[in-house]
Order: structure tokens, then C-alpha cells, then sequence
């Protein structure tokens, strides 16, 4: 359930800047949320550290400029998911991120 809901937010919310890439696709994300949330369970994390893992495996690869060697795509993924919790509201929206988990990411107040 939880990797469902978790690609269902990704194909609904998040922008990819290379969408006709063949490496670094939202499928690619996808495959690795699922690895990631398989060891996660193996490792017992809890509920609000596997959420806070998801929204980095499917945010991760969402703002690179190529396939090939693209330093600092990692870190314009995280200012794009940090633009990205500052501008919803994860409370009232039903397909959103549960409600807290970019201000316990981020350190938000």
C-alpha cells in the first residue's frame, strides 16, 4: 500500500526536467522507492523515517539536465522538494505527502 500511494503521488505531483530520458525516468524512481521501502521494512525504520525515505527516492533523480554525469542534480532535487513543501499544504490534500513529513525532513517550524 505504501509504495502505491507513494508512485501515485510521484505520477501526480512531481516534475521531472528530463521526461523523455530513458535512465533516470519516474519508472527508475519507482524501482527505487520499492528497493528502498524493502530494506527499510528489513531494517524495522519506522512509519515517519519510510516516509521521509520515499520522498527522497522519488524526488531524486526529478531535476537532472542529462543521463550522463549531472553533479548537482541531488541538490536541486532537494531544493525542488524543499520549494515543493513550502508550497503545499500537506494537511487538506488528499494525495498529498502525510501531513509533517517535510517540516520533520526539513526542520521546519
Amino acid at each position: 500500500m505504501r509504495y502505491k500511494r507513494w508512485c501515485e503521488f510521484m505520477e501526480q505531483n512531481i516534475e521531472f526536467w528530463l521526461p523523455d530520458s530513458v535512465k533516470h525516468t519516474k519508472e527508475h524512481c519507482a524501482r527505487v522507492l520499492l528497493l528502498a521501502l524493502v530494506i527499510a521494512h528489513q531494517i524495522g525504520l519506522s512509519e515517519e523515517e519510510m516516509d521521509a525515505l520515499s520522498m527522497a527516492a522519488i524526488f531524486h533523480d526529478s531535476r537532472r539536465l542529462n543521463d550522463w554525469l549531472d553533479k548537482g542534480h541531488g541538490k536541486r532535487a532537494a531544493e525542488y522538494y524543499e520549494d515543493y513543501c513550502c508550497e503545499h499544504d500537506t494537511k487538506s490534500n488528499k494525495q498529498a505527502i502525510p501531513a509533517g513529513t517535510c517540516k520533520r525532513h526539513l526542520k521546519i517550524n
